[in-house]
């Protein structure tokens, strides 16, 4: 029979291993690339369909709130009536895109998901309260360069991560759990 003191140890090895192996796998490190892509004025060939684009970006809304579903209790869907109709007055000019998101689910690294094409880490949350600059390659910048005019309207977080990239802000604060209406208003106005 093995002692009970050297179960307790291997059993202590064995979480300890455990522990590692997840520390390694959940909490990735993020390596931010230094290289930055040539603007390409002449994409494939071709010549950009607008002059002008809108893309609106609402955080932490379910799909279901904007479109209509079948599948989801009727108090659920189509919860934003007038933003459907704003998207369906435009015709095939606008479109609205479901997102599926992945963990962590906080404002500023899923924006440095989007904006730089890569994975979100646990270690952003650490970071989510005071954003850093963005400094590897990312979609507003490379817009930049192709002398387009950026304008945010909404959280403060974008001002944070890339300040400098538009012409206009209007930045609403953010982290007041309290306020659910401040960012919102502010944008419709």
């Amino acid at each position: 029979m093995v002692p009970l003191a050297l179960k307790s140890f291997a059993l202590c090895i064995l979480h300890m291993v455990a522990v590692c192996v997840f520390l390694k796998g959940f909490l990735l490190t993020r390596i931010e690339l230094p290289d930055v892509t040539a603007p390409d004025n002449h994409f494939m060939g071709s010549t950009p369909p607008y002059s002008k684009a809108v893309i609106v970006i609402v955080d932490a809304v379910r799909y279901d709130f904007v479109c209509h579903s079948s599948t989801e209790l009727d108090l659920i869907s189509n919860s934003m009536p007038r933003t459907m109709r704003l998207v369906e007055a435009m015709g095939e000019a606008a479109a609205v895109s479901k997102f599926v998101a992945d963990t962590p689910t906080i404002t500023m690294s899923r924006l440095k998901a989007l904006l730089t094409g890569g994975l979100p880490t646990f270690l952003d949350i650490g970071q989510s309260f005071s954003a850093s600059r963005l400094t590897e390659d990312n979609l507003l910048h490379q817009l930049l360069k192709q002398n387009k005019k950026l304008v945010v309207l909404g959280d403060d977080t974008w001002i944070q991560l890339a300040g400098d990239a538009f012409i206009e802000a209007y930045p609403y604060p953010s982290f007041d759990v309290r306020d659910l209406d401040t960012v919102d208003n502010g944008v419709w106005q």
